[in-house]
């Protein structure tokens, strides 16, 4: 569970492979949250805390349909559709989610649009399309 001392010891590290920090608007662009979902799962896993700009809590309050807007993204805009964990930070700045994103397990994941599926990949803490080699290696069991 994050409480308000363990998330402001995350905002006190910087985003990398593991984390990423989001301010609110990310809720309302499913392609952007998607990406990161996929990103995540992809790579190590990691967590993605919604709520955040320029290292501080921003200041939102939680909506319950926030956690719907979260929940769907990794439902139906993922493939396969990602488990993850939500939680809501309630802090006296504001309020802040933590949104924690498991490492695929048997298959990578791709984000379903249009055009048809994309992959991604977070490396440091950018993220981007795995090369035809990376790609082929996600798809290769590991012990």
């Amino acid at each position: 569970m994050t409480t308000p001392e363990s998330l402001a010891d995350l905002l006190k590290q910087e985003e990398g492979p593991t984390l990423d920090f989001e301010d609110s608007r990310v809720l309302s662009d499913p392609d952007r949250l998607g990406k990161l979902m996929v990103a995540f799962a992809n790579s190590m896993g990691g967590k993605i805390v919604i709520g955040v700009d320029d290292g501080k809590i921003e200041g939102m309050e939680t909506k319950e349909e926030h956690e719907e807007i979260v929940m769907s993204v990794a439902r139906d805009r993922c493939d396969p559709p990602i488990s993850l964990s939500f939680e809501t930070v309630k802090t006296e700045d504001g309020d802040a989610y933590v949104v924690t994103v498991p490492r695929f397990e048997l298959y990578p994941h791709a984000l379903k649009s249009k055009g048809g599926k994309t992959y991604y990949v977070r490396e440091g803490s950018t993220i981007r399309e795995p090369s035809r080699k990376e790609l082929r290696m996600l798809f290769i069991p590991f012990p």
